[in-house]
């Protein structure tokens, strides 16, 4: 889960930005827009597995406003080598977590979840059409910064939806990380990303 100091953070994000939308107009104009903020920390790798194929994995935790309640995800993917086509199809999944099941550390030094069931499904097509496999594993993921953060600030007349209506603005940051998956008690390593984003729309979307 994200330690307390998360408000802190963002709210340091905010006071950061805030001044651009006072300054871009009036604040009797300013005041009376609705404001939209959201917080998200994304983590992503990859490793090869044992037996010769790799996994991708997913780590999130995000927030709909600032101080809302958080949610988690789990994604992992698991594709065999192709050396001619047709590639056989990876197998997937996806598992909804509370954001008291997921660990992310504020500076992005390191995330984590343990023990996760993920139901992985495939589709395979043969004489008698598509058939589809399911088989459940349990996941466990770490990832743990190897280098430095690197952060991005900007602001865009576009609103996050992707809509117009909005004075937007958006702070990510992002690390180098090493990974570890452990699947059904099997261990990997490889590398991946950590990363944190933080928006701020004032404004009503249109269309």
């Amino acid at each position: 889960m994200l330690r307390r100091a998360l408000s802190a953070v963002a709210v340091t994000a905010a006071v950061v930005l805030v001044p651009s939308v006072a300054s871009a107009a009036p604040s009797s104009t300013t005041s009376s827009l609705p404001v939209t903020t959201s917080v998200s920390y994304l983590a992503q790798g990859e490793v090869q597995l044992a037996d010769g194929r790799t996994a991708q994995v997913s780590l999130g935790e995000y927030a709909s406003r600032l101080f809302g309640p958080r949610q988690g995800s789990l994604g992992v993917s698991i594709a065999a080598p192709c050396a001619s086509f047709p590639c056989g199809a990876p197998e997937s999944g996806y598992a909804e977590l509370t954001g008291a099941q997921v660990d992310f550390a504020l500076n992005l030094g390191r995330a984590s979840v343990s023990e996760v069931p993920v139901t992985l499904t495939s589709s395979s097509y043969g004489p008698d059409g598509w058939t589809r496999t399911e088989r459940q594993v349990t996941a466990s993921v770490t990832f743990t910064a190897t280098g430095p953060t690197v952060r991005n600030a900007y602001s865009s007349p576009v609103c996050g939806d992707g809509s117009e209506g909005c004075r937007s603005f958006r702070l990510d940051a992002s690390r180098p990380a090493a990974v570890t998956v452990v699947i059904d008690g099997a261990s990997s390593s490889g590398s991946g990303t950590l990363g944190y984003g933080y928006g701020l729309d004032i404004g009503t979307p249109q269309g």
